[in-house]
């Protein structure tokens, strides 16, 4: 866990009115939870134990872990979805589609968003999500049926945001933003590739507020017309 600050401009909210409720948060807790590290027995976070993704994400509880956000005073929760690989925290028939990969090979048959946006809304505690641009890029599977290439083509842009947009429909007011990595333009993200990421992103709700990261920088400041914070990082 680590903690990440709304580090917004005093003028964020007399420009965008969405990111209002996000100033006044304060600070939010950021978790990755991912299978290269809750799910390998050499990391001290899958407490020894390896099983399969789908049931690790069974095994997750989410009442305990919205108390400990609860106990912490969260002002809001950012929770990895997936990052690289193909292994996703809820199902998606879109990237089962796309790559070929049955239910539970690949998104969990758990809807642990669903999960996590139940608990944490009974401590009025907002859900937001970490997503990426570069998609399931390292899984050799889903990046060949995807047309995954360095630089990124529009083609594979377009159908990762579908994947994306099948989330976004149908969480709609319970996913308040995301927080998307991997979107750099050293792989080849411009803003026509952006604007097809942060299209899709707010489907089902347009309030939902979206950074897109261009990778560590010296300062922190915004990237591109699509977002509506920064990721800091």
């Amino acid at each position: 866990l680590f903690v990440s600050l709304s580090t917004l401009a005093a003028s964020a909210a007399q420009q965008n009115p969405n990111t209002d409720w996000f100033q006044r948060a304060g600070y939010g807790v950021f978790v990755h939870y991912l299978f290269d590290i809750q799910n390998d027995p050499q990391q001290i976070q899958s407490l020894g134990r390896q099983t399969s993704w789908d049931e690790c994400v069974r095994e997750f509880d989410v009442n305990r872990f919205a108390d400990a956000m609860a106990e912490a005073g969260a002002g809001y929760v950012i929770f990895t979805m997936h990052q690289r690989t193909r292994y996703l925290i809820a199902p998606n028939a879109t990237f089962d589609r796309l790559t070929g990969y049955k239910p539970g090979e690949a998104c969990a048959t758990r809807d642990l968003v669903e999960d996590l946006y139940t608990a944490l809304h009974t401590k009025r505690i907002p859900l937001m999500l970490y997503w990426t641009g570069d998609g399931p890029r390292t899984d050799t599977k889903a990046a060949a049926t995807m047309g995954w290439k360095d630089p990124v083509p529009t083609d594979y842009v377009k159908q990762w945001a579908s994947v994306v947009r099948e989330y976004g429909e149908r969480y709609g007011d319970k996913v308040a933003g995301w927080w998307v990595d991997g979107c750099y333009s050293f792989i080849g993200y411009n803003d026509e590739k952006l604007g097809i990421l942060a299209d899709a992103l707010k489907a089902g709700n347009p309030r939902r507020i979206i950074a897109l990261n261009p990778g560590v920088e010296d300062r922190v400041r915004p990237y591109s017309r699509h977002e509506d914070y920064t990721t800091g990082e």
